[in-house]
């Protein structure tokens, strides 16, 4: 998949306009949002609040039109984190807390029928 990616990433740079990315969804019912779903579940002891947010990650919408495969984002930021303001901050626990949580995603992934593992 790395080859894959590589490969492209030339056809991307000529044709990107700085700033831009193409638009991208995922569907709230596809197998990698319902296993994020279970895992914040299971970390948080209540399912999620679902919704759709809009934001700039180039790469979502390039491994779906390219590689035919859906990417699923969640983060563990907090709202007085001020997210990309000059006085930004991370909090331990929540990187300590998405640690966790992308793991028991990978495990969950892997389980699914039809990966390979």
């Amino acid at each position: 998949m790395a080859d894959t990616v590589l490969a492209l990433i030339p056809a991307i740079h000529r044709g990107a306009r700085e700033g831009t990315a193409l638009p991208y969804l995922i569907p709230a019912d596809q197998p990698g949002n319902l296993a994020a779903r279970d895992v914040l579940t299971e970390i948080y002891g209540r399912p999620p609040y679902e919704a759709r947010m809009g934001g700039t990650i180039p790469v979502c919408a390039l491994f779906l039109r390219s590689l035919g495969a859906p990417t699923v984002v969640f983060a563990f930021g907090l709202d007085d984190t001020r997210v990309h303001a000059p006085n930004e901050f991370f909090r331990l626990s929540s990187f300590e807390r998405g640690q966790r949580a992308y793991c028991k995603l990978l495990e969950r992934l892997a389980r699914q029928e039809g990966c390979n593992g």
